[in-house]
């Protein structure tokens, strides 16, 4: 794909642009991950900066020239080597993700009790007063998470994803919808916001076929659960079984502080039904489509019954590199941790 017709990719290390761009890498996977850019960069200006937590902005400009990059972030580490240099960011959430950020500690003394897991977040970046982090697009939920006696210690946004990655919107038991952190970045600074998953059955916002898009398609296959496994506060086993398991037992735990087995099995049915018809993982490499959002769904039209049909993007990388560009993206009908699965 020829880079001066189709794209012209630019990187700006601390606000200043990078005139020898060789390679670049862009990944988002989803599941509250962090995106990760990584590029090779081949400019003697560059050589001698002190690179490590100098912002970047990558801009694809596909087609066209984009006013907001499609990543914004800090590098983590970087490799001189000869006439280059390698680097490797993360996104703006790593300001308050992992080991490098700084803590902050939820107890009795400052707690957040009666108050919702975005009301946190926006007290704590705000308190910050980042100029490329704000809360802009920060937003609640139909299902309200609250911080209610939450005591803990560290990176607030792992705090925050471990309390969220267990709201589930339950409004159609049979169609229960998860929900998820994003990054939205904008023309000057970056913004988290909470996403809510996508119905199935919602109005594609790329179709692809062989005719149109796919370039390459492969999927590989998955049993879905058929039961489920949660333990109440007295540790009581409670079972939810979904189905008459034709390709197998394979469950899921979901972990709670249940205090009865009514409360755990309440629990379970969403959870076990939320996961029917993951069978596949189907991986595109694709020809159009490199601004789709994670979420967002996707319809399939190809002559094979086994593929057609709807999809969530659950996983994006593109690729560029001298006059390439590519992008691949993998489908689902819901996002999967292999670590979910337990086998009978």
């Amino acid at each position: 794909m020829s880079q001066s017709i189709y794209c012209k990719p630019k990187l700006k290390i601390n606000g200043v642009e990078v005139q020898f761009l060789e390679s670049a890498s862009f990944s988002d996977v989803g599941n509250n991950q962090l995106q990760s850019l990584k590029a090779t960069i081949s400019e003697p200006d560059f050589e001698n900066s002190k690179l490590f937590n100098a912002s970047v902005e990558f801009y694809l400009n596909y087609g066209s020239s984009d006013g907001c990059p499609i990543f914004r972030g800090f590098i983590k580490d970087f490799n001189p080597s000869g006439t280059n240099i390698s680097i490797n960011a993360l996104d703006v959430r790593t300001l308050i993700s992992g080991q490098n950020a700084f803590p902050v500690v939820v107890d009795n003394k400052k707690n957040y009790d009666g108050q919702s897991v975005p009301a946190f977040l926006m007290d704590v970046i705000d308190s910050m007063n980042h100029s490329l982090l704000k809360t802009t697009t920060l937003n609640d939920i139909d299902k309200p998470v609250f911080m209610t006696n939450v005591r803990e210690s560290g990176a607030a946004y792992d705090i925050a994803v471990s309390e969220i990655e267990n709201a589930l919107d339950e409004s159609d038991l049979f169609n229960p919808l998860s929900f998820e952190f994003d990054v939205v970045h904008l023309e000057n600074h970056s913004s988290i916001k909470i996403i809510k998953q996508k119905s199935i059955t919602s109005s594609p916002s790329q179709t692809f076929s062989y005719h149109d898009g796919i370039i390459t398609c492969t999927y590989k296959d998955r049993v879905s659960p058929s039961f489920g496994i949660a333990e109440t506060e007295d540790g009581g086993q409670v079972v939810f079984e979904y189905g008459n398991a034709p390709r197998g037992n394979v469950g899921i735990t979901v972990d709670g502080n249940f205090k009865s087995r009514g409360d755990a099995k309440e629990a379970l049915i969403p959870r076990v039904i939320q996961m029917q018809d993951t069978e596949k993982d189907i991986t595109l490499q694709v020809s159009k489509g490199f601004y789709t959002n994670l979420g967002d769904i996707v319809k399939i039209n190809v002559e094979d019954d086994n593929l057609n049909g709807q999809y969530r993007v659950t996983s994006k990388q593109i690729n560029f590199k001298s006059n390439d560009v590519s992008c691949k993206l993998t489908l689902n009908k819901k996002p999967i941790k292999v670590s979910d699965y337990i086998l009978s």
